[in-house]
């Protein structure tokens, strides 16, 4: 089991992009394309996680949703989850499914008490072949704090 760390390099399997809006409540959207990785020979493997993105301890993440934009084209699943839970958001999301299929997460919401990381945990292996491209967006509120701020 490997453990992989997104560092927002062109080679890198994840790509965050964050709205930040008027207040403290962000969509972000995490392209994880696992196509433009320099893969070795074995790819990725069952059991490797992923760290998707930090999460600041006062964070409340919800509304997550998966799309597939580009199936695997083999049989392979991922979990999101957190260090608490490998399974927290999705449990055996199928990276093989047809193009445009969507799923909601499992957990309503998650706030989290102290920092912790986004994961991606994969059960099975990805070759240097695979081309899978899936798409996380959820909804990231900063909690910490409220009452310092003034009514919404």
């Amino acid at each position: 089991m490997t453990a992989f760390v997104y560092t927002g390099a062109a080679n890198s399997p994840a790509q965050s992009e964050p709205w930040m809006g008027n207040t403290r409540d962000s969509l972000v959207e995490i392209m994880l394309d696992f196509s433009s990785r320099k893969l070795s020979a074995a790819g990725y493997a069952a059991g490797d996680t992923i760290k998707l993105m930090g999460i600041p301890k006062g964070t409340l993440i919800q509304n997550l949703v998966t799309t597939v934009v580009t199936p695997e084209g083999s049989a392979l699943t991922m979990s999101l989850g957190d260090s608490g839970s490998a399974t927290r958001f999705h449990s055996a999301l199928t990276l093989n499914s047809a193009a445009g299929t969507q799923a909601a997460s499992a957990a309503v919401a998650q706030l989290y008490a102290a920092d912790d990381y986004l994961l991606a945990t994969l059960a099975g292996t990805l070759t240097n072949s695979g081309s899978a491209k899936v798409s996380v967006v959820f909804q990231f509120v900063d909690v910490s704090n409220r009452n310092s701020y003034g009514p919404l």
